[in-house]
C-alpha cells in the first residue's frame, strides 16, 4: 500500500519494521537508528516521517506510529515503549 491511503483521522500503531527498512520503503534520507519510536503522518501529498511519537493527528491527517525499535540491535538503553497513558515513550 501507499501512505497516502492511510485512512484519515486515524492513529495506528505497528510492528515489523524497523527504521532502515521503514526509510527505504518510503525514500527517505537521513542516518537509521535502532531503539526510538517513529511517527509517519500524512497529510495530503505531504509526508513527514521523524523520531519521537508527537501529538494526534487531526481529521485531515492520517498517523502511524511505528514500535519496532530493533530490540536485538538497539542498546537497551536507548530502546523505547509506547505508554499509551501518556502517549509517549514509557
Amino acid at each position: 500500500f501507499h501512505p497516502r491511503d492511510l485512512p484519515l483521522g486515524l492513529t495506528q500503531a505497528v510492528g515489523h519494521v524497523r527504521d532502515a527498512k521503514t526509510r527505504l520503503l518510503l525514500g527517505f534520507d537521513g542516518a537509521a537508528a535502532d531503539g526510538p519510536l517513529r511517527t509517519l503522518r500524512v497529510r495530503g501529498e505531504s509526508l513527514d516521517y521523524r523520531f519521537g511519537v508527537g501529538a494526534h493527528g487531526d481529521a485531515t491527517t492520517a498517523t502511524m506510529v511505528f514500535l519496532d525499535g530493533g530490540m536485538l540491535h538497539a542498546r537497551p538503553e536507548d530502546y523505547q515503549l509506547l505508554d499509551l497513558d501518556a502517549w509517549a515513550p514509557a
